[in-house]
């Protein structure tokens, strides 16, 4: 039960960091792009743009929410790590539906980032419940 208590509260710490800084991300550079206008000449800036990449995407994202939703007693304490790596991949939606140019490399940067972190807690727990 103490474990049990100590891996929750990894979790809930380490998704709530990522949560925080991806969102003050997200705003840093939405507040960089306010100023530049979608005219020809700008590398970079806000634009919608919904796909069908976009919407398999988002479908992809919603079933595997709902699936770790299903199972989130029976994955613990991987239920953190995996939410991590689905955070990620919905902070690099969010570039790829509502940024243009170069940009966008910021959401393949933050799933980097969240998929790395997450294999990080995944092969420690490993490791911690092997030994």
């Amino acid at each position: 039960m103490k474990n049990k208590k100590r891996f929750q509260k990894i979790n809930w710490t380490v998704f709530g960091i990522l949560a925080l800084s991806g969102v003050l991300l997200v705003l840093s550079t939405w507040r960089s792009l306010k100023n530049v206008d979608a005219v020809i000449g700008e590398e970079s800036y806000r634009d919608f743009r919904w796909d069908s990449a976009s919407s398999t995407l988002l479908m992809v994202l919603l079933f595997l929410t709902t699936l770790l939703s299903i199972g989130w007693k029976r994955v613990f304490p991987f239920n953190g790590p995996l939410a991590i790596i689905l955070l990620g991949f919905y902070f690099e939606l969010f570039f790829l539906i509502f940024t243009r140019g170069w940009v966008g490399f910021m959401g393949d940067f933050g799933l980097a980032i969240a998929v790395m972190i997450a294999l990080v807690m995944m092969v420690s727990y490993v490791i911690y419940l092997k030994f």
